[in-house]
């Protein structure tokens, strides 16, 4: 007799963890995500130092190096947002600033690559509405 192949358990905890995990990073980097539909989502998840990238993007990165922190990008996993977010990783490091793109390995595993289906994913798996209401979403 074979295994399930995957767990909903197990994907919903791994979701969870990596919310949890980027809760606590947020302590000490400055998280930069995509527009402020993302920034609302991970204030929902009461990360802190939360901030959304805005034009002019030299303005920006200024503001970004002002705050001494190091930074963390979230961006969606399209091919715009790919671009964006290589974009600015590369103006923050040209100013010295520490950059980590690690966070977004989990999006790229996601069907449509996005947090707004990040956040369905979640719900999908919660099932329950008991399940639901323990989540921070």
């Amino acid at each position: 007799m074979s295994r399930i192949a995957s767990s909903s358990v197990g994907e919903l905890d791994k979701l969870m963890h990596w919310i949890d995990h980027v809760k606590k990073a947020s302590k000490k980097y400055m998280i930069v995500c995509q527009n402020k539909k993302v920034r609302d989502i991970l204030r929902s998840f009461k990360c802190k130092n939360v901030l959304y990238v805005m034009e002019p993007l030299v303005d920006f990165v200024d503001l970004v190096v002002w705050t001494e922190k190091p930074v963390i990008l979230l961006f969606d996993g399209d091919r715009n947002s790919n671009k964006k977010c290589i974009k600015l990783k590369s103006l923050l490091q040209q100013r010295g600033v520490k950059v980590n793109m690690g966070f977004r390995k989990i999006i790229f595993l996601q069907k449509d690559r996005t947090f707004a289906g990040l956040l369905k994913t979640i719900k999908s798996l919660a099932g329950s509405e008991r399940v639901r209401r323990g989540l921070p979403v």
